[in-house]
């Protein structure tokens, strides 16, 4: 299985780590540029991929919403987009981009005899806010398969 990651520092070599040990390989990381003034506490993705074979890719705020991101994302045909504390809104162009998602994961992992099974919603399933009405539909179906589970 293919998965870009999109993620920064500690959480974001965890998870990559997690995949990688998993069996995904992960063609290409979108990370941040590194702030010198918080490498004292914090582990470098780039480094991370870097060293793995990963390409990285340092996109800025204002770049993520356009079409040329989405093809850039794209362009290594990933099965599953993962998100570790990605700073930047990713919008519906680029999540259409993977075929797979919580649901498909559910479904491959159901019968393995896993710990843990671990997704991230926020507040918005419950609470929700005006202008919002897909980000709050999505929360609160992570929210009901993580009851499934």
């Amino acid at each position: 299985m293919r998965a870009v990651v999109l993620g920064y520092h500690t959480m974001g070599c965890l998870g990559f780590d997690v995949l990688r040990r998993h069996g995904f390989e992960v063609p290409a990381v979108f990370t941040h540029r590194d702030d010198p003034h918080e490498e004292i506490w914090w582990d470098s993705l780039a480094e991370r991929a870097e060293r793995a074979g990963s390409a990285v890719h340092y996109p800025e705020k204002g770049e993520v919403g356009t079409p040329g991101f989405a093809a850039a994302v794209a362009a290594y045909r990933p099965d599953f987009l993962f998100s570790f504390y990605f700073r930047f809104m990713l919008p519906e162009a680029v999540l259409a981009v993977a075929p797979r998602g919580a649901l498909n994961l559910h479904a491959l992992t159901r019968t393995m005899p896993l710990d843990f099974f671990v997704m991230f919603s926020a507040g918005a399933g419950l609470l929700g806010s005006p202008g919002q009405g897909n980000y709050a539909a999505a929360n609160g179906f992570l929210d009901a398969l993580a009851h499934v589970r």
